[in-house]
């Protein structure tokens, strides 16, 4: 037989069993039934204990794109009922997901805050490091000074025994360095 006489006698018995599981005849929605848990079961072995179910909303759907006329005989029957099958248990583990989402969001303590943000704090803390290793330990000094035991430039001078003037001139040296050993290890980041 041909390519063509097998794709016709394939159509034919697709057309006969889909007339015949429309008009609910219990030997094809057996068979049909069949094809539709033995997907699921095989591909979708997470939601076993949603089948039933899912089986439902898959012969629900089948019913409605027949009668409106979605399966075009392009492929088999059973082809386009796997696909069927497969965009109603993918609809279903994305329920799933989102309501296992909403139920964590609802549970997380307000202090956690935004994970996004704790993962940018912690990598700007780590760079952060990084450009307190690389740099001189002048800079280091000032800066313990300044942010840890937040003395004021005044301070910072007297107890360096240097002019405050001397003292902002050395931060800004600094802070010109603290830059530079940024954009150095963003250059080696980026390749």
């Amino acid at each position: 037989m041909s390519e063509r006489g097998v794709t016709t006698v394939q159509s034919e018995k697709d057309r006969r069993t889909i007339e015949s599981y429309l008009a609910g005849s219990e030997p094809e929605f057996r068979l049909v039934d069949g094809w539709v848990m033995h997907e699921i079961d095989l591909r979708y072995r997470s939601l076993r204990a949603e089948r039933e179910d899912l089986g439902q909303r898959v012969h629900e759907k089948l019913v409605a794109n027949l009668r409106a006329g979605e399966f075009r005989s392009e492929s088999t029957f059973r082809t386009y009922l796997v696909s069927v099958v497969h965009h109603t248990c993918i609809d279903a583990l994305r329920r799933r997901f989102l309501r296992e989402t909403e139920e964590l969001s609802e549970d997380a303590p307000a202090s956690w805050g935004n994970p996004y943000r704790a993962v940018q704090a912690r990598e700007a803390r780590q760079i952060l490091h990084q450009v307190l290793r690389r740099s001189p330990e002048m800079c280091r000094t000032l800066w313990r000074l300044i942010f840890l035991e937040k003395l004021h430039y005044r301070e910072i001078g007297a107890r360096l025994g240097i002019p405050s003037g001397t003292v902002k001139s050395r931060m800004h040296a600094c802070r010109q360095k603290a830059l530079a050993i940024l954009r150095a290890l963003e250059r080696v980041a980026g390749t």
